[in-house]
C-alpha cells in the first residue's frame, strides 16, 4: 500500500488556504451582520487553534454570561440559542482540527465516566429517534433538544483532554470563583426590585432554580476551598464570596435549592478533618437564620405548606396543605408517571412528553426506565470516582475540589 505522509506545518498551511477561502466565500454571500458573525468565529478558532487554554477561558466566562435568543417554540418549551452554544461548536470543530494537524494529541482520554456517558447517549438518540419515527417528536426540536444536553459530555471531553497540569486546573477554579462573583453581584442589584433573583440573560422572567443550583455548587466548592486551606494564607479571601453567595440563594427562593443545602452538608459531615467546626458552624446558621433572612424567603418557606383556599387542586404532603405552586409540582410528577406507564422500556424521546419540571422524572418519561438506569449509573460512577479521589490523594487542593463537587453532586441530586 502506498504511504503518504503530510507534514504537520503543510497540513496546517491547507487547512488555513481552506478557511481563507472559505470566509473569502461568506463575505461575498452573506450579509453584513452575518460576515462580522462568521470573521469573529474565525478569529475565535484560529486563538483557540493556538492557545487551546484561551478557549476554555472564554467559555467559563460565557456560559453565564451569553445572550440568549428565541428561535422558535414548542407547544411545551421554548427554543433557545445561546452564544455560547456557537462558541462551543467553534471550540469543537477547532479542537477536532488540531487534533487531527497534530496526531500526537490522544482525542478520548479514558475516564470512569466515559462508558456511563456513551449509554445514556445512545439510549437518548434511540428513544428520540423512535418518538420521530412514531411522530411524537419533532425532528428538529428533538435533534435540537439531544445536542443541547449532549453539551455537557463534550464540555467534559474536552476539558479531560486539554488540560495537562495541575497550575491550569487552578486557573480554571479560580475564574470560576470570579465568574461566580459577578454573577452574584447581578443578582444582588436585582434585590431591591423585590423580584425572585436569576442569572443574567435568563429571559424576560429569568430562571431562579437554574441560578439555585448553581449557587449550591459555588457554595459546596468555596467551603471546601476553605475549610482545606487550599490557597494558603489566600484562603480567607473566599469567605466574601461564600456569604455572598448564601446571601443570593436565600433571595432565589428557590425552596429546592434550600433543600439541597440539607444534602449538601452529608459528604462534608463524613469526609471533612474540620467536620466538628462544620457542624458547629452549621448549628449556629440554623440559629441565627430566622433573625437575618429576609421577609420574602421567610414567606416563601412558610407558604410552601400554606394551601390556597381558592386552588381547586390543592395537595396534600404528611397532612399539611401544599401552595399552588408546591401542588402544581406534585401533580405534574402524577401526570409525568402516568404518561411513563403507557410507554415504560424506552419512553416518549427527547421533547416527546412536553415539558416536565423535574430531571429524574424527565429521564424516566423521555428515555423510559433504560435511560433512567443509565442515568443512574452516571450518578453513581461521578460519586465513587469522586470519593475514591477525595481518600487517594494528599493534596489539599484537589481533596478539596473531590470534596466541594461531592457535595454539589449530593444537593444537585
Amino acid at each position: 500500500m502506498l504511504n503518504i505522509s503530510i507534514d504537520p506545518s503543510l497540513r496546517l498551511r491547507l487547512i488555513l488556504t481552506g478557511l481563507s477561502l472559505f470566509a473569502a466565500l461568506l463575505i461575498i454571500i452573506l450579509p453584513p451582520t452575518f460576515t462580522v458573525i462568521a470573521f469573529l468565529a474565525l478569529v475565535i478558532s484560529i486563538i483557540c487553534f493556538f492557545y487551546p487554554h484561551v478557549a476554555f477561558y472564554i467559555l467559563i466566562f460565557s456560559m453565564l454570561f451569553s445572550p440568549e435568543i428565541l428561535v422558535g417554540q414548542t407547544a411545551a418549551r421554548e427554543v433557545t440559542f445561546r452564544m455560547d452554544d456557537l462558541l462551543l461548536v467553534i471550540i469543537v470543530v477547532t479542537w477536532l482540527t488540531r487534533a487531527a494537524v497534530y496526531k500526537e494529541l490522544a482525542v478520548f482520554r479514558s475516564t470512569p465516566l466515559h462508558t456511563p456517558i456513551a449509554l445514556f447517549m445512545a439510549v437518548s438518540l434511540l428513544a428520540t429517534f423512535v418518538g420521530m419515527v412514531l411522530g411524537r417528536v419533532g425532528v428538529a426540536t428533538g435533534l435540537f433538544f439531544c445536542l443541547k444536553i449532549f453539551e455537557y459530555f463534550i464540555i467534559f471531553f474536552m476539558v479531560v483532554n486539554y488540560v495537562k497540569d495541575e497550575q491550569e486546573i487552578k486557573t480554571f477554579v479560580i475564574l470560576m470563583l470570579l465568574v461566580a462573583f459577578l454573577v452574584n453581584l447581578y443578582a444582588l442589584y436585582q434585590v431591591p426590585t423585590g423580584m425572585r433573583v436569576s442569572a443574567p440573560f435568563e429571559g424576560e422572567f429569568g430562571e431562579p432554580n437554574t441560578l439555585g443550583g448553581y449557587l449550591l455548587i459555588i457554595i459546596s466548592l468555596t467551603l471546601a476551598l476553605f475549610l482545606l486551606r487550599s490557597f494558603g494564607q489566600r484562603t480567607n479571601l473566599l469567605i466574601p464570596l461564600l456569604v455572598l453567595t448564601g446571601v443570593i440563594l436565600m433571595f432565589t427562593q428557590s425552596r429546592g435549592s434550600w433543600l439541597g443545602m440539607v444534602f449538601l452538608s452529608v459528604p462534608f459531615i463524613i469526609l471533612s478533618p474540620k467536620r466538628l467546626f462544620f457542624i458547629i458552624g452549621a448549628i449556629l446558621l440554623v440559629i441565627v437564620l430566622p433573625y437575618v433572612t429576609p421577609q420574602s424567603t421567610k414567606e416563601r418557606f412558610v407558604g410552601t405548606f400554606r394551601s390556597d383556599p381558592f386552588f381547586e387542586r390543592s395537595e396534600r404532603f404528611m397532612g399539611m396543605g401544599l401552595d399552588p405552586s408546591a401542588s402544581e409540582r406534585v401533580t405534574s410528577y402524577k401526570q409525568g408517571f402516568e404518561k411513563w406507564k403507557k410507554r415504560p422500556i424506552l419512553g416518549y424521546g427527547i421533547t416527546g412528553a412536553g415539558f416536565i419540571d423535574g430531571q429524574f422524572l424527565r429521564v424516566l418519561v423521555e428515555t423510559g426506565i433504560i435511560g433512567l438506569a443509565f442515568f443512574l449509573f452516571l450518578l453513581w460512577r461521578m460519586a465513587i470516582f469522586l470519593w475514591d479521589t477525595y481518600w487517594s490523594i494528599d493534596d489539599p487542593f484537589f481533596k478539596a475540589l473531590s470534596l466541594g463537587m461531592l457535595g454539589a453532586l449530593a444537593g444537585l441530586i
